[in-house]
């Protein structure tokens, strides 16, 4: 026990000796000592304060920042549990000020030493140099500027940031390499030369070329650092990217060259007026003359009919140059500012010899001049430009369009734009106070009722698919006509929105009404002897064939047959004088058309009774009727012929399964279906169906027109037909018409 006390002793007396701060603890956790005291890594504690307290108690002071307190006391506590060393890192806090402290936690006998260096000064200058560093990066980075270092004995950078286009390791020719071939020598002299000491520092410009193929600019500014020999063993310099100010270098340079083309191709001279002279000047040659000139000089070249405009012009420049108060005198008297800064004009001028010309001029206001002190215009700049041409072929091209719009009257033809947004037409019309001048105003038409759909579907159609082209053949009636006319519409687009939108279409509007009724009267002439001299043959030749067999023959059931034979083509022969009958009346616009309110329902239900006496057995009839009463306005008569017509031709083409017949309503009407199970109709000939004389079995007795004549009714009651169909399946009719719903008490089943 004297030897552990006096072991303790001498180790105490050894540690006094040293400039670190040491706490002795024993084996149960309590200070017995504290040697050394430096109050900048201590705590708040006196020596006197500390002994006596337990490690928990002194690492659990709030100046010990962070988590120091607990990663001191686990240190200790692992010490003294393993016996072996831990090294430790603190900071603690005293009046605002941080002390930094490293630590070494040692075993020793039944004691654990805590043996603590002081690192203020140390960790001070340690963040010193790294905020240093940090406002060295920022200013490079806010000069766009990355830093290097080479070293010439072993070839290679050792320095560099993540911009650098050389990186630690890289040799010098690995840099090179990377630049453009014309500049790989220059930049390897760069080097050489500071090396020499031909030169303490460089600064030059560089194109690099990167793996993409794009070329950079750098500059570089390096220069030499000395050994202790007095040699250069080092450069160092900085980078810097300035391709985006090459880049506008050579755009201005780019921009004045095109200016300076521009001027030579356009016939443009650029002019300055001195304002203390009073005289016109220009690089190359003058204004007007080859000499310098004054206005009034120019005026006296003006000719008569231009000399009003020319005054203007001269008032312009009067006004730009002697700004006063808000107000510009001119002539001794005040004229109020109308904010003129550019004006621009034409006249025409007696050239040198007597040659007339015409002269553009414009003037650039005092935003392009020089001034003053006092902020007085000195100089004005401004263009001449000779426009003879220009004019003389403006006045060509007005000559052309009267003569254009002479023809375009005489061949009734119009032309006219339409804008797809506001959906107004337009034209051009001769000025009726300047007959050589034309302007645009609004172009009003009216298209037949008839013809409308087919526009809104055109309408629709530019809309959906953002394309002008169409060619349209309706009836229109122009403002202040009294008469439809018979018109062919071509149109091609004209404008486009940016995001590639149709913004405008133009077109022609030509009169064909007398051309129509020609070729109309002849078709019609034409397909109506052509079809009907074959279909009323057809049932008329076996009417006379079956009647003269009828008389020749005394059996009762040929008799009875034949009789059926020719009662069946009367009733087609019938039909097909009817059919021909409806088709004239149509297209003469005869069809009488007589509305009233009647029971749709009922009228269905009716039509079922009568066709349920005429199918087979094999054949049901089915009808889908969604209201027991539902009256409407509309033409009964032409509606049952419609629908007499789909059932006909699904009971022709049905010989088992179903027919099907209901409506249904929809906005503003009602939409009826006629499906049956039958042959169907091929693909190919769905197109077709509507069509006049149009027959897909010639087995099946029929004219062929029933679907067109069903058609034309559909349309004059304002509604639409389809067919829907597959060969060997069944067909469905469909059809609208519009009408008005007149009862108010409807009972759904």
């Amino acid at each position: 026990m004297a030897n552990d006390e006096s072991s303790l002793t001498g180790m105490k007396q050894f540690l006094e000796l040293l400039p670190d701060t040491v706490l002795i603890v024993n084996k149960e956790g309590f200070i017995e000592d504290l040697l050394n005291y430096q109050p900048e890594i201590s705590l708040f504690l006196t020596p006197q304060q500390q002994k006596g307290q337990t490690i928990r108690e002194l690492f659990s002071y709030k100046n010990l920042r962070g988590n120091s307190g607990n990663e001191l006391l686990n240190a200790f506590l692992d010490t003294m549990k393993t016996r072996k060393s831990n090294i430790i890192h603190y900071e603690v806090e005293n009046e605002s000020h941080i002390g930094y402290a490293e630590g070494y936690i040692i075993p020793f006998q039944d004691y654990t030493f805590g043996i603590f260096r002081n690192m203020t000064k140390r960790v001070e200058a340690q963040l010193e140099t790294i905020n240093e560093k940090n406002k060295l990066a920022m200013a490079l980075k806010a000069g766009n500027l990355s830093v290097w270092s080479y070293l010439p004995e072993s070839d290679s950078f050792d320095l560099s940031d993540e911009n650098t286009v050389p990186q630690p390791g890289m040799k010098l020719w690995d840099v090179t390499k990377q630049l453009v071939p014309e500049d790989r020598e220059r930049h390897v002299k760069l080097v050489t030369d500071i090396v020499e000491e031909k030169h303490e520092q460089s600064i030059e410009q560089f194109r690099l070329l990167t793996p993409e193929g794009e070329i950079r600019w750098y500059e570089i500014y390096s220069m030499g650092i000395r050994g202790e020999d007095g040699k250069i063993d080092r450069l160092i310099g900085t980078q810097k990217d300035i391709t985006d100010q090459k880049n506008k270098v050579q755009e201005l340079i780019e921009n004045r060259q095109q200016r300076d083309l521009l001027l030579q191709i356009t016939n443009m001279i650029i002019w300055e007026y001195d304002n203390q002279t009073g005289i016109f000047s220009s690089a190359g040659e003058s204004v007007f003359f080859n000499q310098d000139t004054t206005i009034k000089d120019i005026y006296k070249a003006i000719a008569p009919e231009h000399q009003e405009t020319y005054c203007i012009y001269s008032l312009m420049i009067s006004l730009v140059v002697y700004p006063v108060s808000g107000h510009w005198i001119w002539g001794g008297g005040f004229i109020s500012q109308m904010g003129f800064h550019d004006f621009a004009g034409s006249c025409a001028v007696h050239m040198v010899g007597g040659v007339a010309a015409l002269i553009g001029a414009a003037i650039l206001g005092p935003r392009i001049g020089k001034y003053d002190k006092n902020g007085n215009v000195l100089k004005l700049i401004g263009t001449r430009e000779e426009i003879t041409e220009e004019i003389e072929r403006e006045q060509r091209f007005r000559n052309y369009i009267q003569r254009s719009d002479l023809a375009i009257q005489a061949a009734n033809i119009i032309q006219w734009d339409l804008d797809i947004k506001t959906q107004e037409y337009t034209r051009i019309y001769p000025d009726p106070v300047d007959p050589g001048n034309f302007i645009r105003g609004s172009f009003s038409f009216t298209v037949h009722p008839d013809d409308r759909l087919i526009l809104q579907k055109e309408q629709e159609r530019r809309a959906r698919e953002c394309k002008g082209y169409s060619n349209l053949h309706l009836r229109v009636m122009l403002d202040g006509d009294t008469d439809y006319r018979w018109m062919n519409t071509f149109s091609v687009p004209l404008e486009y929105t940016p995001d590639g939108n149709l913004k405008s279409v133009t077109g022609l509007l030509i009169d064909i009404t007398h051309i129509e009724k020609v070729e109309e009267g002849n078709r019609m002439k034409m397909a109506f002897l052509a079809n009907m001299s074959h279909e009323i043959r057809t049932p008329l030749n076996a009417i006379v064939g079956f009647s003269q067999l009828l008389a020749q023959t005394d059996d009762h059931e040929d008799k009875d047959e034949f009789i059926r034979i020719i009662e069946e083509n009367n009733d087609l022969l019938l039909q097909i004088i009817n059919d021909i009958l409806d088709i004239s009346k149509i297209d003469a616009g005869k069809m009488t058309f007589n509305y009233s309110d009647f029971d749709i329902t009922e009228v269905i239900a009716d039509l079922k009774q009568v066709y349920d006496s005429h199918l087979p057995s094999q054949v049901k009839l089915i009808c889908n009727l969604p209201y027991k009463k539902y009256i409407i306005h509309s033409e009964k008569n032409r509606l049952i012929q419609v629908i007499t017509n789909l059932l006909n031709n699904a009971a022709k083409f049905t010989s088992e399964g179903s027919i099907t017949i209901g409506y249904e309503v929809i906005p503003n009407g009602l939409s009826f279906y006629v499906s049956d199970t039958g042959k169907g109709i091929d693909k190919e000939n769905l197109n077709h169906v509507f069509e006049r004389f149009t027959k897909f079995d010639k087995f099946v007795p029929g004219t062929g027109l029933g679907l067109s004549i069903c058609q034309m009714i559909v349309n004059k009651l304002g509604g639409e037909m389809s067919v829907e169909s597959e060969f060997g399946k069944g067909s469905t009719f469909r059809f609208t018409i519009a009408c008005d719903i007149k009862s108010s008490d409807l009972l759904k089943k």
